[in-house]
């Protein structure tokens, strides 16, 4: 017989599992409450036969009577910022409650807000990675270990391409990202023979030269693929025969326009839907007479015209250059609107006719970045069946080569941002955004000379951006009023008086400026860069009232709310570092036009400060923030708040008229000038339309933009 030498074991279940006691440490959260000091005093003077050498039972009562003391304390934690969150929205929304009340809880929310920032800063794990470690993983790899790698790998098998997008389309922890951005570049632009390229920019095939020549009706190709051919192939894509449309020749027929005040009938000749690079709004004004052969006597269109796709998408394109008189353009958007949605609804058009009208209702070309509609029309254009092949593969050429400046600006500007190394010393509600940073620039100009100037653009928005988000949820008045104070001086003196995060922002914006006086090597430098820096003082002192009218400090009307926070949302400073990027392209007088506000800049502020405010009401009551257009035109005309957002939706679509009347008329600046005005109003409608905040919101529109631009390839 043969025993076994298994044991029994007898097991007890203990139903509560005890836990373990958790050592005591100190949380910085706690410095500056009430009773703190009190509860240190009790725990050192708890037992006075303990004499003053023994400290460390002295330090056990402190701790002992901190631990009693942070019991009875107002709970910290997402929690109690939820629940201040909801106090404050139903507190803004009864007339009842004292502003009192409102300022005292937007203060503890914002107490609330900074306790928790110093919470999980304290929290960060510290590396734990020695120098030794360190040493070893950065070390060239030996000949060996490269031998010893490759034979670990099966015969039959091979590297394969870069294990970062391999995580992107099989790790379920990347199914939420879009992009992946490999910083050296090493595989493509680094490689890229520049030298070659100019080349042949330069040395096109003289039988080509010719078939272009004749194709777009001009004379001379003197342009270089890499800076100018971009205006010729767009201007040639637009004329070819299958991008025109019956109501578009027709109406071109004549136009007019204003010569000293004495109006003039003419031919056009130039393009007809707007794309071309010196042209506003064709500086014409088109007669109603033109219209009014496809109206019935009623003053509506004629019903026979639906049947023409091309043409209504002309049609309804023409429709967003009306001015405040142009009233048939009302009875035309209308009319247009109504049947490209049907022919949506419908899906009798072919699948490419159907994406370009449904794009087009999103944001017509009038309004949408000059970058996106030309990718955009080429794949129109490529499944129009009688598409110049030609043609069509010099635009393909040419946008190749934007790609490629747009890569090597935002490698540049990223590099850049990483060597600030600021990311861990931010609070977490800043918006580091870098590639919309970059991208709000490509919305101000997308030629390839203006490529440093998109640079300098991503630069100042990455600045502007961090101090919208201080202002907005971290800076106190009197912290903020110390800042306005050290700006306005322009020296690193007053440094010392600055808070931790409003000393980093301070030097960030002097390093910005010194950077780019570095980079700008035109005559007027110094003037533009003084002009710019003129604005930023005018930006943060806008910025400072912002805040006081916030806090419930002073109250200001609905119509000085619009006109103040026009200026912060920093539409005037945009406009003087676009002109600072392009150099001697624009001149002083830009600079002077812009400083002396004159009415077509005011209306993009104002349209901008509207469409802002609408899309981030619910947001900003939310979070305690009352300086709103809404929320002041709901309190000022005693009005609801849906009907307080269609005043204001109104109010742009107004604007939207004026801005084109200002463009005919204003005479005192060049054309280009007078672009980049049209440009930063492309970029509100990019930014707020149809309420999508796509430069907070990484999905939707942003990521289809930035795969649009960067990403989808262009096969020749």
């Amino acid at each position: 017989m043969v025993a076994s030498n298994h044991s029994l074991v007898v097991a007890t279940l203990i139903d509560n599992v005890p836990r373990e006691k958790r050592n005591f440490r100190f949380d910085k959260r706690w410095i500056g409450k009430e009773g703190l000091l009190e509860a240190i005093a009790n725990g050192w003077n708890f037992d006075t036969e303990l004499g003053d050498g023994k400290v460390v039972e002295k330090l056990t009562n402190c701790r002992r009577a901190i631990s009693q003391w942070r019991r009875e304390l107002t709970p910290y934690g997402r929690k109690t910022i939820e629940e201040l969150k909801s106090e404050l929205f139903v507190a803004q929304r009864n007339d009842r409650r004292p502003q009192e009340e409102i300022t005292e809880l937007t203060m503890r929310l914002k107490e609330a807000y900074r306790d928790e920032e110093l919470y999980w800063h304290q929290k960060k794990v510290q590396s734990l990675i020695t120098d030794q470690v360190n040493n070893f993983l950065t070390a060239l790899a030996k000949e060996c270990e490269v031998k010893t790698a490759l034979f670990m790998m099966h015969p039959e098998k091979a590297a394969g391409p870069d294990g970062m997008f391999h995580g992107l389309r099989t790790n379920p922890s990347c199914k939420g990202k879009f992009m992946a951005i490999k910083t050296d570049m090493s595989k493509a632009y680094d490689r890229v023979e520049w030298d070659l390229m100019e080349k042949f920019g330069h040395k096109v095939d003289d039988d080509i030269k010719e078939e272009i020549k004749s194709t777009l009706g001009i004379t001379t190709i003197g342009e270089s693929l890499s800076a100018g051919t971009s205006q010729i192939v767009w201007r040639g894509l637009r004329r070819s025969p299958s991008s025109r449309a019956c109501i578009t020749s027709e109406a071109n027929k004549t136009t007019t326009t204003r010569d000293q005040g004495e109006t003039r009938v003419h031919p056009r000749h130039d393009n007809p839907d707007g794309i071309d690079d010196e042209v506003i709004q064709d500086e014409e004004e088109v007669e109603q007479d033109v219209f009014n052969r496809f109206t019935e006597n009623d003053g509506k269109f004629q019903q026979s015209l639906m049947g023409d796709a091309k043409g209504i998408l002309s049609l309804y394109e023409a429709a967003h250059l009306g001015t405040t008189t142009d009233y048939v353009l009302d009875e035309a958007l209308r009319f247009t609107s109504n049947h490209m949605n049907s022919l949506l609804a419908g899906g009798t058009c072919r699948p490419h006719m159907l994406r370009l009208i449904r794009n087009t209702l999103y944001l017509p070309q009038r309004w949408n970045m000059e970058a996106v509609i030309a990718r955009e029309y080429i794949t129109f254009y490529e499944q129009e069946k009688d598409h110049d092949k030609m043609l069509l593969r010099l635009a393909k050429l040419n946008f190749k080569l934007l790609q490629l400046h747009y890569i090597k600006e935002l490698k540049t500007f990223i590099k850049w941002w990483m060597e600030l190394d600021l990311t861990s010393k931010w609070p977490s509600q800043f918006r580091e955004q870098i590639v919309e940073a970059w991208l709000a620039g490509l919305m101000m100009y997308y030629e390839p000379q203006f490529s440093g100037g998109r640079v300098i653009a991503a630069k100042f928005n990455y600045l502007l951006t961090i101090l919208d988000d201080a202002c907005d949820h971290y800076f106190s008045i009197p912290e903020l009023t110390r800042l306005v104070d050290c700006v306005e001086r322009w020296s690193p003196d007053g440094i010392h008086t600055l808070q931790d995060i409003s000393r980093i922002l301070f030097k960030l914006a002097l390093d910005v400026f010194d950077d780019i006086e570095r980079g700008v090597r035109s005559e007027g430098c110094s003037y533009y860069l003084k002009e710019m820096l003129e604005e930023l003082k005018i930006l943060v002192r806008a910025n400072l009232d912002l805040v006081k009218w916030a806090q419930g400090i002073q109250v200001p009307s609905f119509e000085e709310h619009v006109e103040v926070g026009g200026i912060a949302l920093t539409t005037y400073a945009t406009l003087m570092y676009s002109f600072v990027g392009m150099g001697e392209t624009v001149g002083k007088e830009a600079y002077e036009w812009v400083r002396s506000r004159p009415r077509l800049i005011k209306s993009l502020a104002a349209k901008g400060r509207l469409m802002d405010d609408i899309t981030d009401f619910e947001s900003d009551m939310s979070n305690g923030f009352a300086a709103n257009a809404i929320n002041y035109y709901m309190k000022q005309f005693v009005v609801t708040k849906e009907e307080a957002i269609l005043e204001c939706q109104k109010m742009v679509a107004d604007i939207n008229k004026t801005v084109n009347e200002e463009l005919l008329k204003t005479t005192s600046v060049p054309r280009r000038v007078l672009k980049q005005a049209l440009n930063f109003g492309r970029l509100l409608e990019l930014l707020y339309t149809k309420s999508d905040d796509i430069y907070n919101c990484s999905e939707g529109k942003l990521k289809e933009y930035i795969v649009t631009l960067l990403i989808d390839p262009i096969h020749l």
